[in-house]
C-alpha cells in the first residue's frame, strides 16, 4: 500500500523551532522523501492536519503549493500502478524532475513489458521478447542510425521496412516473422493500456504463417529408442526422459516439474498424471500407460529426483538435445530429436492409433482442439496403411482383362 505524508524535519533547519517540510512516500521499492522547500516555524506548523496553520500570513499559498504537489505525485504514481505494475522511487523522481520515462520509446518499452512481467510469463517465453528487441535494436541502428524510436513516431512503414529486414537481411523464415510482430503488437497494446500512445500503428499490418514439416518419429523409431542403452547413466536418464515424453505428451518444462503428488488415482483405480501446464495454464489429463509406469518406479529413489521432489531427475533442456542428437545419430534415426519432438510423437502416435482427437487434445493441455488437429494430418504411416486396404480392396475384385478394357 502507498501513503504520501507531510512532515516537518527540524535537524535539517535551526534544529529547535524551525525546518523544511517535506512529503514522505511508503510502500514503494524503498521510502522516498521529497523536499518542498519551504522552511518554517513548528508553531505554524500543524503536524495532525499536515498543513500550515491558518495564523500564518501566507496559510493559504502554502497549503495550495502543498495540496498541488500531492495531487501531483498521487496523480503520477495512480496511472502507474492502475493496472497493478510496480513504480520505483525512481520514477517518481525523474517524473518530478522532468525527465524523460523509458516508456516513451520502443526498445524501452520492451524493457518495461519484459519487467513487469517476468513473474507472469516463463524464462523461455521472455528470452523470446528480449531476443525480438535485440532485433529491432539491429534494425533501428541499421535503417535510421538511431539508437532507440520514438512511440509517436511508429507507423504503418516502420513494421513493413522491418518485415522486409527480417526477410532479407536476418533470412528469418515467414513464421518466425509472425511470429516477431506477434511479439511487438504484444508489446505495443501493452503500452495503449499504459496510456503510453493512443492506438497501435500496427493494426493493419498482417504476416502470414506456412504450413511445416514437424519431425515426427513413430513407434518403430520409439522401440528403437527403448532399446538403446549407455554406459552413461546421463545418456540413459536422457533417453528415458524423452521416452516419458513420448508415453504422456508432457513438455519438457512440465515434466521438469512433475512431482509424485501430480500422479492421483482415477475412478476406475488406474492412475493419471492431472496438471496445468506451465506455459498455457491448462489442464490436462494424462493416463499413466504400463511403459511410464516403469520409468516412474525406476526414479522413485533417485538421490536427485527425491532431493528435488520430482518424478525424474532431469538435466537443463539444453543439454538434454544435445545428448538426444546424439542418440539419433548413434541410432541412425534420420528425423531430427528434440524434447518437443517427444511431443509431437506421442500425439500423432496416438491419433494413428485410433485415440479420439478429443482425448489427446485433453492430454496435451491444448486450450482449442484446432491446436491439436494440427497433428491429425496424414502421416506416412496412416497413407502406407489406408493404402494396403486399398490394395486389398482391389486384389478381391480384379476385373479380367477383357472385362477391364469394356469398363474403360
Amino acid at each position: 500500500m502507498i501513503t504520501l505524508n507531510f512532515y516537518q524535519i527540524l535537524s535539517k533547519g535551526n534544529g529547535k523551532d524551525k525546518g523544511p517540510i517535506y512529503l514522505s512516500v511508503k510502500g514503494l521499492d524503498k521510502r522516498l522523501h521529497l523536499s518542498l522547500h519551504m522552511v518554517l516555524y513548528t508553531k505554524d506548523w500543524d503536524k495532525k492536519k499536515e498543513r500550515v496553520k491558518q495564523q500564518h500570513p501566507q496559510s493559504f499559498y502554502y497549503n495550495t503549493q502543498i495540496s498541488d504537489f500531492y495531487n501531483k505525485v498521487w496523480s503520477f504514481i495512480q496511472k502507474q500502478t492502475q493496472n497493478g505494475n510496480k513504480i520505483t522511487t525512481k520514477e517518481v523522481k525523474d517524473f518530478l524532475n522532468g525527465k524523460e520515462l523509458p516508456k516513451d520509446t520502443l526498445l524501452n518499452t520492451f524493457d518495461q513489458f519484459v519487467s513487469e512481467h517476468k513473474h507472469g510469463l516463463t524464462k523461455g517465453t521472455l528470452n523470446h521478447y528480449v531476443a525480438t528487441k535485440n532485433k529491432l535494436s539491429n534494425y533501428i541502428s541499421t535503417n535510421y542510425r538511431l539508437s532507440d524510436y520514438s512511440l509517436e513516431e511508429l507507423n504503418y512503414s516502420f513494421i513493413s521496412k522491418f518485415k522486409t529486414y527480417m526477410d532479407q537481411h536476418c533470412k528469418n523464415h515467414p513464421n518466425t516473422i509472425h511470429r516477431e510482430v506477434t511479439r511487438i503488437n504484444s508489446v505495443i497494446n501493452w503500452g495503449i493500456k499504459m496510456d503510453w500512445l493512443k492506438e497501435n500503428p500496427f493494426k493493419n499490418f498482417k504476416t502470414k504463417t506456412v504450413p511445416t514439416v514437424k519431425s515426427i518419429l513413430n513407434s518403430d523409431d520409439v522401440k528403437l529408442i527403448e532399446d538403446y542403452q549407455s554406459e552413461s547413466e546421463t545418456m540413459n536418464i536422457v533417453r528415458d526422459t524423452f521416452l516419458f515424453m513420448c508415453y504422456t505428451g508432457l513438455s519438457y518444462s512440465d515434466l521438469k516439474m512433475l512431482t509424485p503428488n501430480d500422479i492421483q488415482t482415477s475412478i476406475n483405480g488406474t492412475k493419471i498424471i492431472k496438471i496445468s501446464r506451465k506455459k498455457t495454464n491448462e489442464y490436462c489429463m494424462i493416463p499413466i500407460i504400463s511403459k511410464t509406469q516403469q520409468l516412474i518406479d525406476k526414479y522413485k529413489s533417485h538421490p536427485k529426483a527425491i532431493s528435488l521432489g520430482v518424478v525424474l531427475p532431469m538435466i537443463s533442456n539444453q543439454k538434454t538435445n544435445d545428448y538426444l542428437e546424439f542418440i539419433q545419430l548413434d541410432l541412425k534415426i534420420n528425423k531430427k530429436m528434440t524434447c518437443h519432438v517427444g511431443r509431437h510423437s506421442f500425439a500423432t502416435i496416438a491419433l494413428e492409433m485410433g485415440v479420439p482427437i478429443e482425448t489427446v487434445s485433453k492430454s496435451l493441455g491444448h486450450s482449442s482442439i484446432k491446436t491439436t488437429q494440427i497433428y491429425a494430418k496424414i502421416t506416412e504411416t496412416k497413407l502406407n496403411k489406408d493404402f494396403e486396404l486399398f490394395e486389398k480392396g482391389f486384389s478381391k475384385n480384379e476385373l479380367p482383362q477383357n472385362q477391364l478394357s469394356k469398363a474403360i
